[in-house]
């Protein structure tokens, strides 16, 4: 299944392929959160989010014993939960009204969500510190305050490298509509970085709400400007802190998008043009790297071997250029240590080599000086 279409009204134009089954013929999606109607085309719906059922008087009592046990289990999975209320309570309560009651604490405490991804494993947050559980991280004043901080900084694209948040969409549809260019590559894939940037799966997640920060709510708590969280807000970001999200998977299957599905589905056409710009630009780096032909490496023993050659021919051009560059030796091959560093046992030679490479790349990237260093250094080079 695919999203085609996302419509103003936020339903959305979905399409099976002929492998799979149908919503109203009682397939996976019967519990999506999702009302599906047949189209005029053939194999394609359009669906809606379905309306919450509302507390009643038959449903109340149940209601409230459900919500009751389900906050002595808050970090419990969707699955867990439900098999622990019909193992407690379907005894004294009748199936289907405890099913109506079930079903609405379900909402209550649980967002709906997806994530791109090859597998579970990749369900983590990009960080190396030691991270508390989210129940344990929360309940500390102190703890909590420092992690919306850092979720503002997530929000406002910093610092992603290393985050201690997994990244979550509240909606598909949304997400396919607003995601900026990174997130494209990994849903429709990457013409110049290949297809493996894209993922393979989408996974659906049901997640304790109480576990979720949202751009909303760092607004709300004047952690971020309006400004700074309309981005991810349009995409429905919400983020989890920590370990332990692969948990609330409740099911998943095959990235369906291609880019050819990225132009009907995007937004505004200058995410696309802004993606195409960034990937014409890496084919074109990839490129004259294929056609660059690297210049020999340096070799200290030539060097050493034509130490006076060397030092009359080459020296002065880096003189003349200031090239300058130590290495964590506290050596510069300019210098007259640097210089006694070649032929001196007492410094180590691999000392002078480290300050030699990074005065070499650095000039071999210098398009003025580039051939004038090539052919100074020919007979040093090995």
């Amino acid at each position: 299944m695919k999203i085609i279409v996302v419509n103003d009204d936020m339903s959305e134009d979905v399409a099976f392929s002929a492998e799979e089954q149908l919503p109203d013929q009682g397939g996976l999606l019967d519990d999506d959160g999702f009302l599906y109607q047949p189209s005029a085309v053939v194999r394609t719906y359009r669906r809606r989010l379905l309306e919450m059922a509302q507390p009643d008087h038959a449903t109340s009592q149940a209601i409230e014993a459900i919500s009751e046990l389900a906050s002595t289990m808050p970090t419990a999975p969707v699955a867990m939960l439900t098999t622990t209320v019909y193992e407690q309570m379907a005894a004294t309560r009748p199936k289907e009204i405890l099913g109506k009651a079930l079903a609405i604490v379900l909402n209550q405490r649980y967002q709906r969500a997806i994530r791109f991804a090859d597998d579970p494993n990749q369900l983590v947050p990009k960080t190396t510190e030691p991270l508390l559980n989210w129940m344990d991280a929360f309940s500390k004043k102190e703890t909590y305050e420092a992690i919306l901080k850092r979720a503002a900084l997530h929000i406002d694209g910093k610092q992603l490298a290393d985050t201690p948040f997994v990244s979550v969409a509240r909606s598909e549809g949304q997400f396919l509509k607003h995601a900026e260019v990174s997130a494209c590559a990994i849903i429709f894939g990457s013409h110049s970085t290949g297809e493996f940037k894209q993922a393979k799966n989408i996974y659906q997640l049901r997640i304790p709400k109480e576990a979720l920060l949202t751009p909303e709510q760092l607004v709300q708590l004047k952690y971020v400007s309006p400004a700074v969280a309309s981005m991810t807000s349009k995409e429905t970001e919400a983020l989890f802190y920590g370990h332990g999200i692969a948990q609330y998977i409740v099911s998943f299957r095959p990235n369906p998008y291609t880019r050819n599905d990225q132009q009907k589905l995007q937004f505004t056409q200058a995410f696309l043009l802004e993606q195409q710009q960034l990937e014409k630009e890496e084919e074109e780096r990839q490129e004259k790297a294929k056609t660059t032909v690297k210049a020999p490496e340096l070799s200290l023993p030539l060097i050493k071997q034509h130490w006076e050659r060397f030092q009359k021919e080459v020296l002065p051009f880096l003189d003349e250029y200031k090239v300058y560059i130590r290495d964590t030796y506290d050596i510069d091959l300019v210098s007259a240590k640097g210089r006694d560093a070649l032929w001196n046992p007492a410094f180590n030679q691999m000392a002078v080599r480290m300050s030699l490479r990074p005065i070499n790349e650095r000039l071999l990237a210098d398009e003025t000086l580039k051939e004038q260093w090539t052919a100074l250094t020919k007979d040093f080079r090995s």
